[in-house]
């Protein structure tokens, strides 16, 4: 009469759908890279008339392309041992693609990269030789 049990817990009760994680299923999310957002993307490059078959090829770039950043900025993001992919992995890995990044005047990266002021012996002096004709003073 007097038996103890021992380690017995008290269970819960699960509600159906509630607990289980539903992984979110992602279907042509590249669709949302709209036929205005290329064109503006072309215009911003200098092309004046496009294609219609230009959308689909684009939009196939684009996703090798993020994904190829992507795979490296998780890259850098397990390497440090962390869960959340930063923007310096982001950043990093763009560099690593050779791709420039320029942050703007707004940007939180700004302290991670040199001012104008610290490029000045990388800009050409008046003294080397310029790719403009000589001015006819």
């Amino acid at each position: 009469m007097g038996r103890k049990r021992e380690g017995r817990r008290k269970r819960r009760r699960r509600t159906p759908g509630l607990l289980k994680w539903h992984k979110k299923v992602l279907t042509d999310n590249i669709q949302g890279i709209t036929k205005p957002a290329i064109r503006r993307l072309a215009r911003r490059g200098g092309v004046k008339r496009i294609n219609g078959l230009i959308y689909e090829e684009t939009r196939g770039v684009l996703m090798i392309f993020l994904e190829n950043v992507i795979r490296d900025a998780v890259t850098y993001t397990e390497n440090a041992r962390r869960k959340t992919v930063t923007a310096m992995d982001v950043v990093y890995a763009l560099k690593r693609q050779g791709v420039p990044f320029i942050p703007s005047s707004s940007s939180s990266l700004l302290p991670f990269f040199p001012s104008s002021s610290s490029l000045l012996p990388f800009i050409p002096s008046s003294s080397s030789p310029s790719i403009l004709p000589p001015s006819s003073n």
